[in-house]
């Protein structure tokens, strides 16, 4: 977390450090839990943190395994530290994630892609 001071009054809190590490956990979790198939919707633009479905709960979905899910959970958290220091943009989306980590499944984890592109968008521009 970097504290920047320069103008009088004013402090800015930025964790770009911390955003690259939480979006390096993601890409290798994809490397190593993904079909390798580029969604489509990898390549649009995305303007908010949520997607339009965030609350919906599909209860036919597949459950994450075990090793997913911790790594679903994990980023999630990683994801919480930055919402409350940094980025309060993503909280909303990311609460909801939290009511999912006991048991998530491949909507959440889809979610939370959608997160991560939402980051790496705001990120890198």
């Amino acid at each position: 977390m970097k504290l920047d001071f320069t103008n009088a009054g004013v402090v800015t809190v930025t964790m770009i450090d911390y955003v690259d590490d939480v979006i390096k956990s993601w890409d290798e979790a994809v490397t190593k839990f993904d079909d390798g198939f580029e969604r489509v919707a990898k390549r649009q633009r995305i303007a908010t943190a949520a997607p339009e479905d965030l609350f919906k709960v599909n209860d036919d979905a597949v459950k994450l395994n075990k090793e997913k899910a911790k790594v679903f959970h994990s980023i999630v958290a990683m994801i919480l530290y930055i919402v409350k220091r940094a980025r309060p943009d993503a909280a909303l989306a990311n609460a909801f994630l939290t009511t999912r980590v006991r048991e998530p499944d491949e909507d959440d984890w889809r979610k939370l892609e959608h997160l991560i592109t939402y980051l790496r968008i705001a990120h890198y521009s």
